[in-house]
């Protein structure tokens, strides 16, 4: 080799190299793993015709709109495809999956022998697929297990030739025809649900019937055996559990059995049926006889009129033998609390016996009275605020229901008003006693009586006066500075004459002959502001609860200076065990003011000592 020829050799190395080194190695070509069946055929599936684990053999046919359902069973004479039912989409959808996912991993070299497809138990089969579109059909035999891997043996038909795959086709072959069969009673999402209808066969009397409607997106009303409101939550409930049944067994498809129809009354001796709807969609489910102690005898009417199902007794009981009027409204209105506007009173012959509303259109108003008299209403949390009258109202319950017929006679018609959005909506209830409890009547339950919950009493028959604002006296701000006069007469019989002292602020009482009157203005400013703990029914309190031994404070007041004075008489009497009975006048007339201890303490000690 001359130098030339070693000098072009060594150019074309050192190029080489560096173009190697630029550019990388050179692409290696690498094996695409064949699909298990045909991408052609797979995008078109139109039936899936196999043979189980078990030996049985199921088709799977696909309907307009995506829908599969299955076909299997053979006689004696070796027909084919004598049944059909519902298959259970999800299982359908695992199988399409598998299939989609599942390769051919690894070709065998060579035809397979007749020995070669008894040791993989290709020959019979273990288990075998069939997939077919309008236009081409493969049929895949499965084996054995491949050793020490997690593949299986398999087979094209027709083809010569053995091949390893996954096992997440055979796995899902290994379901029996009984686990393919779907056993979802109804078809539904119960929150599609918005009718139910329960009939129950009563020999030769009328049936029992029972309608609900969903009205709107949660309340349900009752339309037979007569139009009611229902509990949205029980029928509700009802839809849920009617919606979870499910298939124990599938005891035949054959109704000409005379044996079957003896033990189940299907079909001709049924017991009655559940009916759903959904939108305009409706299923049908009769019930037969009790199978045995665990089991009822059933059949949907809209998937196979010929199939005789076995469902839990207990699960089926607590739909077909539902109580109807425990799916009835126990209460008397919807949760309207916060958007109550107005409550109000009157006799049977329209006479007002007491109003209250809300001060304004706005539901977070303040309540006033306006009859029998203009005031506020208590606010507070002790007994008899009005809060809780309203709350009580809002959550009153029926407990029994007697029925249209049941004799009545109103002694006052309640009336509650509640805004929904900008409409005003009221509900009237007529009221009687009877005994010891409360009956009623309410204008949207068709004029049934009922038993109302004994909370009702009190509020029909409440006393006005007693929820009135329980402030004794204006706020100290707003009356003390207007004082003109004090009168503190203790029980030795002396009267205590004081008077504003010119020019105090905060203002001042003296005495007219002594110098302490500082101490009896404290003592009279606890009261101020202060609401009362409680008022009662002067007849409430026996003459021994109250008396007038204590002493009797006179206030004076001139809101303005072109009017005359103002005056309140407090009378402290006897203690209570939630403080002092007082009478307060002119501002509580008949009723008895109950003041805490510590507000009237130090008027105690000052009526004990000698100012």
């Amino acid at each position: 080799m001359n130098r030339l020829t070693t000098l072009i050799l060594a150019v074309l190395a050192i190029g080489a190299f560096f173009y190697i080194r630029t550019l990388g190695d050179p692409p290696v070509e690498t094996a695409v793993a064949e699909p298990l069946i045909p991408e052609e055929i797979l995008a078109g599936v139109q039936e899936i015709e196999c043979m189980l684990f078990s030996r049985e053999v199921l088709k799977l046919e696909r309907e307009p709109g995506g829908h599969f359902i299955m076909r299997f069973g053979r006689n004696s004479r070796g027909e084919q495809w004598l049944y059909q039912d519902e298959v259970r989409q999800a299982l359908v959808a695992q199988l399409l999956r598998a299939l989609e996912d599942s390769t051919r991993t690894l070709t065998l070299e060579g035809e397979p022998t007749e020995d070669d497809l008894l040791r993989t138990q290709l020959e019979p089969a273990k288990y075998w697929i069939a997939v077919r579109s309008e236009q081409a059909e493969c049929r895949i035999h499965f084996g054995s297990d491949v050793p020490g891997t997690f593949d299986i043996y398999a087979r094209v038909e027709g083809e010569n030739s053995l091949f390893q795959t996954g096992r997440q086709v055979p796995n899902i072959l290994e379901y029996n025809v009984q686990d393919w069969r779907e056993t979802q009673v109804f078809d539904f999402d119960p929150l599609t649900v918005n009718e139910v209808e329960v009939v129950r066969y009563q020999g030769d009397e009328e049936p029992e019937v029972l309608v609900a409607v969903r009205e709107g997106s949660r309340n349900w009303r009752i339309h037979e055996p007569r139009i009611l409101q229902a509990d949205s939550g029980t029928l509700q409930s009802l839809v849920h559990q009617a919606c979870n049944l499910q298939i124990v067994r599938f005891l035949g498809q054959d109704l000409l059995n005379p044996k079957l129809s003896e033990m189940t009354g299907i079909p001709d001796s049924p017991r009655g049926y559940v009916l759903l709807k959904s939108g305009a969609f409706a299923q049908t489910l009769e019930v037969g006889f009790k199978y045995d102690d665990e089991e009822t005898a059933a059949r949907l009417l809209d998937r196979d009129e010929n199939l005789t199902l076995a469902l839990d007794a207990e699960a089926l009981q607590r739909v077909f033998e539902v109580d109807f009027e425990s799916l009835r409204s126990r209460v008397f209105t919807p949760a309207i609390e916060s958007t109550t506007v107005m409550l109000e009173a009157k006799s049977p012959s329209g006479d007002t016996q007491w109003h209250a509303e809300r001060t304004g259109l706005h539901p977070r108003g303040d309540w006033s009275f306006t009859v029998p008299f203009e005031r506020s209403v208590h606010e507070g949390v002790a007994p008899h605020s009005w809060p809780q009258v309203v709350a009580e109202f809002d959550r009153l319950e029926i407990q029994e229901f007697l029925g249209p017929d049941y004799p009545f006679e109103p002694e006052i018609v309640l009336t509650v008003q509640w805004l929904a959005g900008q409409i005003r909506r009221d509900l009237s209830l007529e009221v009687m006693r009877e005994g010891d409890r409360v009956l009623a009547r309410a204008s949207d339950q068709a004029g049934e009586v009922v038993v109302a919950q004994d909370k009702l009493r009190d509020i029909a028959f409440l006393d006005p006066r007693l929820h009135q604002d329980r402030l004794v006296l204006p706020a100290h701000d707003e009356y003390l500075p207007k004082a003109t006069k004090f009168l503190f007469e203790p029980t030795d019989g002396r009267t205590i004459h004081l008077k504003k002292k010119p020019g105090a602020n905060p203002p001042e009482a003296v005495l007219d002959t002594h110098d302490e009157g500082a101490l009896l203005t404290s003592a009279v400013s606890n009261l101020y502001g202060y609401p009362a703990v409680e008022l009662l029914p002067e007849e409430s309190v026996s003459d021994s609860g109250f008396d007038s031994s204590r002493f009797r404070l006179t206030l004076a007041s001139r809101p303005k200076e072109s009017q005359p004075d103002q005056e309140v008489v407090i009378t402290v009497g006897g203690e209570g065990p939630r403080g002092f009975y007082c009478r307060v006048e002119p501002t509580f007339p008949g009723l008895l003011v109950v003041i805490e201890r510590n507000r009237l303490q130090d008027l105690l000690d000052l009526a004990a000592g000698d100012l």
